[in-house]
């Protein structure tokens, strides 16, 4: 140890000495300024949390650099010098002579860390943030850089021992790029000969590292997974470190060294891979359940459209896919549903469902139809009118003995519970879950009994993915409004719960609603902003007023010229990869992505936020509107126009732009700018002209049952004739 000790000294002497070290700290320290200064160019509208996990992952990167070349260049400095030719003809052991190089470049690397961690814990402690919480921030960051860095300094050495020229230098930035960016696309998902589960393999955490933050959720997701994934991270830094050492000149090595190192390896490789395949069947068990239920939704999906051809197949599962509603008409209603819930950790829920069942139809029948997510076991199916219950799946088919008749209601108990849990991404992220600190049950899940046959998942087959396809929560509306009366009770969940209608006291909440029921829980709170209640995390709080009277004018604007009324009465700020995936908005509710919550271009976000509303609110209107979305090049100028004119209109609201402005430059067809001529006419007379127009195109577009006839210029010259009347 004595000998290590001096060689220690020596290099952490030279160390100090190098001057060009503190060059990446300094770097760092411009970089986190710039993104602190960032956000407070940003305004409030995101949180301290997103905009430092944002930029973390790119330093990191550049940090993973630089301590991997320190690396290499300690080992090739002095070996290119000679004085390790010299030093080996001391009394010097080889691990003896690396351990010491290895632990000053450790060193140097724990220095950026802690650096990282202190502006962390000062700028985290500018926000809204209990202790607790920044200490759990900054332990994660600690181990995820920490242990990032530690590794590549193995690496480094062990790159150095086996290249002893100028390209072991080369095989850093290789190392970093093979690992971290070839197993993905450039949205992270795995591609079709890349296995999902390889993301394990990179020096990050894939399943976490893409959004180590989670809004009102927080760190929780994420936290004791990471620490499972970094242990083995360390660990297997030791064993690579260790086999460098058994390697290096071999001819050096007594019979002790040796078996030390032999004992070194086996021990460091039987925990890692222990601990690795804790983490393995961690992500295991939720990549196979991701593609159990495609599977499961998938046989279900294409035997409703067996018999089309397959052109038609696929333009009809796009179209569904991003625009429509998962509605399908049902004569029966749920008039009342008394829902008894205890939530439990692990992802339980046990619940008894008071129902009242009612036929709205024109004809009597003995069955009715009912979803409930078959993760779920019904345990008792009653009611005092005689019938008996059927479970196949996600349905149940109540048949009755006697059959219920037009505007007959009858009653009916349901109690049921297990396991919700669902995965989105290949099994990245969770769509559906209950924890201790986080709590998030859509409707789509399907967590409580729903009216008619419901698709809880939509699948589209993706031959470009290694599963083969892609699967997202469906986006459900009921035909007839529900009265809810809810009673949440929770048995180790310790965050607040909210729902999608409003609380009436602890833990009961009440409304009628057509939209359903939304369960979430975490770090949030609840405020009222033009009438409209608030769901988000604390720290947009602030900012969200700005951004919600922003819709609200959109919306009014909306009511107010089109007839469409599309004002929500709860808005739930979500995550990014919660709200990708998830319903935008039904009747009384509209989920808003927190990470869009930005402080500039707000009035263009929201005009094409509330535009893809009018698109997906399933009111009739020409489904082509988008850019490249027509087949047909006739009408292509015509309802790109119109388009246009629509999302002005909602823009207007908000800016009092003119149409002229507001249109974007672009390089146009002659047929599109002689058709615009038209509209500029126009709205030479007044904004107010310009808008009939564009209702009396919309009003147009919807009477049409031939949609290839819209015409603009035919429409323009019938309504100036009405005009002049």
């Amino acid at each position: 140890m004595k000998q290590l000790k001096n060689n220690f000294k020596y290099e952490w002497l030279l160390l100090i000495r190098n001057k060009f070290l503190a060059i990446p700290i300094l770097i760092n320290f411009v970089i986190w300024a710039y993104v602190i200064y960032g956000k407070f160019q940003f305004g409030a509208g995101i949180t301290v949390e997103n905009q430092f996990y944002q930029y973390f992952i790119f330093i990191l990167l550049f940090n993973l650099f630089i301590v991997g070349i320190l690396a290499v260049y300690i080992v090739n400095r002095d070996r290119n010098s000679k004085f390790e030719q010299l030093a080996m003809t001391y009394q010097v052991r080889n691990w003896q002579w690396l351990t010491s190089k290895w632990l000053i470049v450790q060193i140097y690397g724990l220095v950026i860390t802690f650096f990282t961690v202190i502006i962390q814990v000062i700028w985290f402690f500018t926000a809204s943030m209990n202790a607790t919480e920044v200490l759990k921030q900054s332990i994660y960051t600690f181990v995820q850089m920490g242990g990032a860095l530690f590794i590549i300094v193995s690496f480094g050495f062990l790159c150095a021992v086996l290249i002893p020229n100028i390209f072991s230098y080369l095989a850093i930035p290789v190392l970093i790029i093979v690992s971290v960016f070839l197993p993905f696309d450039n949205t992270g998902m795995s591609l079709e000969y890349d296995n999902p589960r390889f993301h394990l393999l990179t020096p990050f955490d894939f399943m976490f590292v893409e959004t180590p933050y989670e809004g009102i959720w927080g760190i929780e997701r994420v936290f004791d997974d990471t620490l499972i994934h970094q242990v083995a991270v360390y660990v297997i830094a030791i064993l690579i470190f260790a086999f460098m050492l058994f390697i290096f000149k071999r001819n050096r090595r007594s019979k002790g060294e040796k078996q030390v190192l032999l004992a070194l390896l086996a021990i460091t490789m039987a925990v890692a891979f222990f601990i690795s395949f804790i983490r393995f069947t961690d992500y295991n068990q939720a990549f196979n359940q991701y593609v159990e239920t495609g599977n499961y939704y998938l046989e279900t999906f294409l035997l409703d459209y067996e018999g089309k051809s397959e052109e038609e197949y696929y333009d009809y599962i796009y179209q569904y896919y991003d625009e429509m509603q998962d509605d399908e008409p049902y004569d029966f209603s749920i008039e009342t549903s008394d829902l008894d819930v205890l939530l439990k950790e692990g992802h339980q829920l046990e619940a008894t469902n008071q129902l009242t069942i009612k036929n709205n139809g024109k004809e009597a029948t003995n069955e009715v139809f009912l979803t409930l997510n078959h993760q779920l076991e019904v345990t008792e199916c009653s009611s005092e009118r005689e019938l008996s219950c059927l479970i196949d799946g996600d349905f149940i088919t109540l048949q009755l003995t006697e059959p219920i008749q037009p505007n007959e209601e009858f009653e009916m108990k349901l109690t049921y519970g297990g396991k919700i849990l669902q995965y989105f991404d290949e099994g990245n992220g969770e769509s559906a879950f209950i924890d201790k600190q986080r709590v998030f049950l859509p409707k789509s899940a399907g967590w409580y009994p729903l009216i008619g046959k419901r698709a809880l998942f939509q699948v589209m087959e993706d031959e470009q993915l290694y599963v083969k396809f892609r699967m997202r929560n469906t986006r459900q509306v009921e035909d007839f409004p529900t009265q809810f009366n809810v009673s949440l009770q929770s048995a180790g969940v310790e965050v607040p719960l909210r729902m999608s209608i409003p609380k009436a006291e602890n833990g009961n909440f009440t409304g009628k609603t057509k939209h359903g029921l939304e369960l979430i829980g975490g770090n949030m709170v609840e405020q009222e902003v033009a009438g409209i209640r608030v769901i988000s995390h604390p720290q947009l709080q602030e900012r969200l007023p700005e951004i919600i009277n922003k819709y609200h004018q959109a919306w009014t604007g909306l009511r107010e010229w089109f007839d469409l009324d599309l004002m929500p009465e709860a808005i739930f700020v979500l995550p990014s990869n919660q709200y990708y995936d998830q319903i935008n908005h039904t009747e009384n509710l509209y989920l808003l992505n927190e990470d869009m919550v930005y402080g500039e271009a707000l009035e263009n976000h929201v005009a094409n936020a509330v535009y893809r509303q009018v698109l997906q609110s399933g009111i009739p209107h020409p489904n082509t509107f988008r850019d490249g979305g027509s087949t047909d090049e006739v009408d292509f100028y015509d309802r790109t126009i119109l388009n246009e004119l629509f999302e002005w209109s909602i823009y207007y609201q908000m800016k009092q732009e003119s149409f002229t402005k507001y249109k974007p430059e672009g390089n146009w067809e002659k047929e599109y700018d002689q058709k615009m001529e038209i509209i500029k006419e126009m709205e030479k007379q007044g904004d107010e002209y310009l808008l009939a127009f564009t209702r009396y195109l919309y009003d147009a577009s919807n009477e049409l049952t031939n949609r290839s006839e819209f015409n603009i210029e035919k429409l323009a010259e019938s309504f100036e004739k009405e005009m002049k009347k």
